[in-house]
């Protein structure tokens, strides 16, 4: 995913991270079979909410605003969720097309209690 990110090319990252989470389950559970005892053992729920944060600045480095807000509400991790929904408005708004933002979130900005 990361030499895909340093040539710039966004929709080979964003393919990366997608297949990723697709096996994210089977390789967190081989993983934890046969380490037990690791301090530094991550949640599936943080592993696929970083995934799924990366799906979302990929799709947005691509202008697809709908996408991005897929991924968004795709993710496990809250505050992750929280943090990309924010990012997405900014941005939205940085580009001149915050209509997009609430056309996109219309029904979902009372599901996750956020007011801006």
């Amino acid at each position: 995913m990361q030499i895909f990110e340093q040539y710039n090319i966004s929709e080979g990252a964003c393919q990366f991270a997608l297949a990723a989470l697709e096996q994210a389950e089977e390789a967190y559970s081989a993983n934890n079979e046969s380490h037990d005892s690791d301090p530094f053992n991550e949640s599936i729920s943080t592993i696929k909410g970083r995934l799924w944060a990366h799906v979302c600045k990929f799709k947005l480095d691509r202008n697809l605003y709908h996408d991005a807000y897929c991924a968004i509400i795709s993710n496990p991790d809250e505050e992750s969720k929280y943090i990309w929904l924010r990012r997405l408005k900014i941005v939205l708004n940085e580009r001149g097309a915050i209509k997009v933002f609430y056309h996109i979130t219309n029904s979902a900005l009372f599901a996750f209690n956020i007011f801006f």
